[in-house]
């Protein structure tokens, strides 16, 4: 059941079965009305195992890219 009570300020919240995920997050700019101008969807995609990433690992080691569609 749903906790909404406990979502963060800025109205998002997420209520996912505990286990291991791949997630893919996108962002979207030029929503139209009753949304904001720019928002965010996240997918969870169920794996039973991690990748291994590096302990040295950081964000700006990711090539992030802007994509018109």
């Amino acid at each position: 059941m749903a906790r909404y009570g406990e979502r963060l300020s800025n109205n998002d919240f997420i209520d996912v079965e505990p286990g291991l995920y791949d997630l893919t997050i996108k962002g979207y700019l030029g929503l139209s009305e009753p949304f904001a101008k720019s928002g965010y969807g996240i997918e969870f995609a169920p794996v039973t195992t991690l990748s291994d990433v590096a302990d040295s690992a950081a964000v700006s080691d990711v090539n992030f890219e802007l994509v018109a569609r």
